[in-house]
C-alpha cells in the first residue's frame, strides 16, 4: 500500500474531486483518479437523515462544484441512499459534474466486501463522465465484473445483503463502470458550465395519497397507485 507522503503528494495534480473524509486513505487507488479534497458533511447512522441534512449536504455541493470541483463523491449509508440521490438530484440544478452517491453492502473486513469497488467506481464517474446529474454507483452484478450507474431518481434497493441489490426502476440504467472505463447506454443530463444552483426549498412534513379505480373499471393503462411520503422516503406502488 503506498505511503501516507505519497498520497499526499498525488493530490497536487489531475481534476479535483470532494469525496467523504475518512475514506479516502482506506482505498489510496482513488489518487490516481483524481486530485482528493475530502470534508465530513455528516457522520450518522443513514436511516437518521432528515431534510434539514439534504439541505445542508446541498449548499455544500453546490459549493465545491462552483469552486472548481470536477464532481463529488458521496459514501452513504444502503437503507436511505436511494431516497438522498432522488433528494439531491431535485435540489440540486445546472449541475456541473456529477454527483455519485456510493453504498457498502458488505463492510471492508470482509473478503467479499464491495467497498473498494464502489468508491473507486464512483470516483472514476466524479472525476470524468460527463454527467450532470445525481446517480447511484454500485455492483451490477453479484461479482466483481462491472459496476452499474443509476438515475438517482430511478433508483432503489432491493435487498439487504446482494452487492448488487440496488436497481434502476421502470427505466434502463445510464451506464457502467468495467476496469476503469465508463459506458454509458441511456440519455443523460450532460454537465454545464455552472453555476450550480442549490434549491433548498422541500417540505419537511409527509402525506399520504391514495388513488383507486374500481375493478371493473381497471385497464392496462389504468393501476392503483399508492404513494406514501415521509421526509426520507417517497415511494408509488401499482396494484
Amino acid at each position: 500500500m503506498p505511503r501516507k507522503k505519497d498520497i499526499e503528494e498525488k493530490l497536487k495534480c489531475g481534476p479535483s474531486c470532494l469525496i467523504g473524509r475518512g475514506t479516502r486513505f482506506s482505498v489510496p487507488e482513488i489518487f490516481d483518479l483524481c486530485n482528493v479534497k475530502s470534508q465530513v458533511a455528516y457522520q450518522m447512522l443513514s436511516e437518521n437523515i432528515e431534510v434539514s441534512h439534504w439541505q445542508a449536504l446541498a449548499e455544500i455541493i453546490a459549493k465545491e462544484l462552483n469552486n472548481g470541483a470536477a464532481g463529488v463523491v458521496i459514501p452513504h449509508g444502503t437503507d436511505t441512499l436511494g431516497y438522498t440521490a432522488a433528494a439531491l438530484s431535485f435540489l440540486l440544478k445546472n449541475l456541473s459534474g456529477p454527483v455519485a452517491l456510493a453504498g457498502v453492502q458488505r463492510s471492508s473486513d470482509r473478503p467479499s466486501s464491495d467497498a473498494a469497488q464502489s468508491l473507486i467506481a464512483a470516483t472514476t464517474v466524479a472525476a470524468t463522465a460527463d454527467i450532470g446529474e445525481g446517480v447511484v454507483v454500485m455492483h451490477g452484478e453479484t461479482s466483481d465484473t462491472f459496476s452499474t450507474i443509476h438515475r438517482g431518481t430511478k433508483v432503489r434497493k432491493f435487498h439487504t445483503s446482494r452487492r448488487d441489490a440496488f436497481q434502476t426502476v421502470n427505466d434502463l440504467p445510464l451506464g457502467n463502470v468495467e476496469n476503469g472505463f465508463i459506458t454509458l447506454d441511456a440519455p443523460y443530463r450532460k454537465k454545464t458550465t455552472g453555476p450550480v444552483i442549490s434549491d433548498t426549498n422541500m417540505e419537511e412534513d409527509g402525506t399520504v395519497i391514495v388513488h383507486d379505480i374500481p375493478m371493473s373499471v381497471r385497464t392496462s393503462q389504468h393501476a392503483s397507485i399508492f404513494c406514501r411520503t415521509r421526509p426520507y422516503q417517497n415511494r408509488c406502488y401499482h396494484r
